[in-house]
Formats: C-alpha cells, structure tokens, sequence
C-alpha cells in the first residue's frame, strides 16, 4: 500500500510538472550533478563502499523562490569477497546499485547583492536497487524520502554552476534482509536553462 501511494504521489507530481513545462518552456533548465555518495548504513558501506554517483534531471521555476525538480541518480558499489572452503579459496564480487528516481521541492533563498543564491528543499522518490552476489542478482525498490541544500552560481546568462549536499532515507526489503540504501551525497554540477 505504502509503495502505492508513493508511486501515485510521484506520478501526480510528474504531472503536474509537465503541466506547468508545456505554458513555459523559458523556465525550464536541464541539470547534472556528480557527487560523491556515503550509504548511512555502516554495513552497506562496509560491504559495498562509496563512491562516485552521478545523475541529472529538469528543474522548472515555479516562482522566483520555487523551483520543482524531476532527477535520476545513479551509484553502483561493489567490493570482492573471499572465502575460504577447505583448501579452496573462493573469490565472489559484491555489488549494489542504487538509482532513485526523485521529486523535489527547492526554495530559492533570497540573498541581496549577491550572485550566489542559496537553496534547500526535499522531495520523494522511488529508490530502485539490485543487489548482486556473484551471478545471483536480486532487485527491489522502496519509495524514500531525502532532504538537500547547496547554493548556485551565474556563469552566464543560460549557465550556472552548483554545490549541493543531500542526505536520503530509504530502506529497501530483500529476501535476505533489509538494506538501507540512503544515505549522504556532496557533490556539484551544471544547469542549463532554455
């Protein structure tokens, strides 16, 4: 039920972000990001690592203060695991991908005689994940919720560069258990405004 309800709730956002898309196109820009991600769960980060995750997705301006963001992230962790059965030693790959497909809601904050413009938000998303163990790969989803804020600045008219920081909650349920796939991301990226 709840995953439903996430999934609609998304949907309806999707919509409506359409919606607002297709009566100006002059407020929409294009944005990736590349970060680097740090799973909250000290054994997935233990079992799989951090890294370098990746996404991009479309911003639309609601309002000056207002922007609502539709994005795609990506990370995929692996690390090898040997075992010794025996005399044999066994080597097996580990690895987790996680990509959330996510809503938000940014406030631009305004700042007076300044060209960086600071802004937090939050949103919902479905967090796809697969879990991988040597050939047997398994792959679930759960809809989570995360919370970010950075700052953005002008290069040009069209273009500007940004930090962001975003913690995600999200608990995906294998058969074997359950992983929490949250966790923080720092990193920075581009926008692109039509």
């Amino acid at each position: 039920m709840k995953k439903s309800i996430g999934i609609l709730a998304i949907g309806i956002m999707a919509l409506a972000s359409t919606q607002a898309l297709a009566k100006d196109a002059s407020k929409v820009s294009a944005i990736g990001v590349v970060g680097y991600y740090m799973p909250a769960e000290k054994s997935v980060a233990d079992l799989y690592g951090k890294g370098i995750a990746f996404g991009g997705g479309l911003s639309y301006e609601y309002s000056p203060q207002i922007s609502i963001v539709g994005a795609v992230d990506y990370w995929k962790g692996s690390k090898e695991k040997t075992a010794t059965v025996g005399t044999t030693t066994v080597k097996t790959d580990h690895s987790l991908r996680i990509m959330p497909i996510t809503c938000n809601v940014i406030y631009n904050i305004p700042v007076q005689k300044s060209a960086f413009a600071p802004y937090v938000g939050g949103g919902i998303g479905y967090y796809s994940a697969e879990d991988k163990k040597g050939s047997v790969s398994k792959s679930k989803g759960a809809v989570g919720f995360q919370v970010l804020g950075g700052c953005t600045y002008p290069v040009s008219s069209n273009l500007s560069i940004a930090a962001v920081t975003r913690y995600s909650v999200a608990t995906v349920k294998f058969d074997d258990g359950d992983k929490k796939v949250g966790g923080l991301t720092i990193g920075g990226g581009v926008a692109y405004s039509f």
